[in-house]
């Protein structure tokens, strides 16, 4: 990872702030309105889009697919000598025991803060796609594998390895990470609806900070995508086995 320079100046942190939050902004603006001209084509066609669990694929596949992994991967291919550094290598027996940790934290965290928010009566908003999968839980099965294979590997290269990144390269670590994790939150809003979106979000942005430490950690791209793939398919599979009466509901 990148160490901050001592002599980063206000203009090198305006300028790592701006080009952070248009990478993520930016990313998620190119992938919504790629999106809309997706579901016109695939309407014009005759796929049901409007239909929750084909709107649910079709976005996982355009937005951390194609326009978060894909226009990553293309920015560091375009930017090769200005982008940050991206490692992605098999994890050594210390990255693996940092990745491990991160994703036992991550859960401890999201129960955590789900017990504290009941106990002062403060609403948390259940993601959309979790009110969808509970309709349909074979949905909730190919989200397992999508966190997997596009969601962990889309949104860690972006937010971790590009915005994060970038902003290593003027801010402090504790600084970059928490910029980094208000951008990955941020852009999280449109997954959460009613009084507690914001509970929701700062939940999201609580664990957005552990995916930024361990790959401060690390400098190893692959432990935060599988500590983030993983935590979200292992979601979605508890989620099934609940709605669908294997585990008991609560």
């Amino acid at each position: 990872m990148a160490v901050a320079r001592g002599d980063a100046d206000t203009a090198d942190l305006f300028r790592a702030t701006l080009l952070a939050v248009a990478l993520g902004g930016g990313a998620f603006i190119a992938g919504a309105v790629l999106f809309n001209l997706v579901a016109v084509l695939l309407l014009g066609v005759g796929v049901p889009v409007l239909d929750p669990a084909v709107r649910i694929s079709v976005s996982t596949i355009v937005l951390q697919g194609v326009t978060f992994l894909g226009g990553s991967l293309l920015y560091l291919r375009l930017r090769a000598d200005e982008a940050p550094p991206v490692s992605v290598r098999t994890p050594s027996r210390r990255e693996a025991g940092v990745g491990l940790a991160g994703f036992v934290l991550l859960l401890g965290l999201l129960v955590g803060l789900q017990v504290l928010f009941a106990a002062f009566g403060v609403s948390v908003a259940e993601s959309s796609i979790l009110q969808d999968g509970a309709e349909r839980p074979w949905l909730l099965l190919v989200l397992v594998p999508a966190s997997l294979l596009l969601v962990g590997p889309g949104e860690e290269l972006l937010f971790r390895g590009l915005v994060q990144g970038h902003l290593r390269e003027a801010y402090s670590a504790p600084a970059a990470i928490g910029i980094a994790s208000g951008v990955f939150a941020v852009t999280h809003a449109g997954s959460f609806t009613g009084v507690g979106a914001l509970a929701s979000l700062a939940v999201v942005f609580t664990l957005a900070l552990v995916l930024g430490a361990a790959y401060e950690l690390t400098g190893n791209l692959l432990v935060p995508i599988l500590m983030h793939g993983g935590f979200n398919a292992l979601q979605y599979l508890l989620e099934y086995l609940s709605v669908t009466g294997t585990l008991p509901a609560g």
